[in-house]
């Protein structure tokens, strides 16, 4: 039997609807996202040493599935539920470099010596989040929430990357400084240190 036969089962069993598996998830909803650093954790599918541990709740029943792991998740095609973890995984890579004292680059060189976006750790989706959780604080300087999203948002989209003038990149770098940084030191993840 295949490791997600074997979660199909577990989420059929502890749902209303017990045969048509699309059905049954929609009893389905993301509940929380925690991390072991340690992977020491088993998925219910049977996969050894999971790093991130899901939480997925019936809405019929109550009942609670986890840990899941991000693979199974990704599984389940909710692209609500794939955005979550993609944000939650970004959030915890964040920290992991922040507690190495290493700030991440909003733009990296490829090995083509080209200036691209760093996605290991910026995404738009990433962005979105980071302005709709309040992360992007007016400064005063006339620069509100918003119009940082915005300019943030533009970095990541120019596609001539080498037009960044030197303002923009000081501004990029002052954002990340001054909100990112903040909002992420700030941002609870639930941790076990296995």
């Amino acid at each position: 039997m295949s490791k997600f036969s074997i979660l199909k089962e577990r989420v059929l069993e502890l749902s209303e609807e017990k045969k048509d598996f699309n059905k049954a998830l929609l009893e389905w909803e993301f509940v929380n996202s925690g991390v072991d650093y340690g992977m020491n954790s088993n998925c219910i599918c049977t996969q050894e040493n999971i790093k991130y541990l899901n939480e997925i709740k019936n809405n019929l029943n109550g009942n609670k599935l986890e840990p899941i792991g991000s693979v199974c998740i990704n599984k389940f095609g909710n692209s609500e539920w794939n955005d979550i973890l993609n944000k939650y995984e970004l959030i915890v890579r964040w920290k992991s470099s922040l507690k190495k004292g290493v700030i991440p680059k909003f733009f990296i060189r490829d090995a083509n010596d080209k200036i691209i976006n760093n996605k290991n750790f910026f995404s738009r989706k990433f962005i979105k989040f980071l302005y709709n959780d309040k992360a992007f604080e007016s400064d005063g300087d006339n620069w509100s929430g918003k119009s940082k999203f915005e300019f943030m948002t533009k970095m990541f989209d120019k596609t001539k990357k080498k037009n960044i003038t030197p303002q923009q990149y000081w501004r990029i770098e002052e954002i990340i400084s001054k909100d990112i940084i903040k909002f992420i030191e700030n941002y609870v993840i639930k941790e076990l240190n296995g």
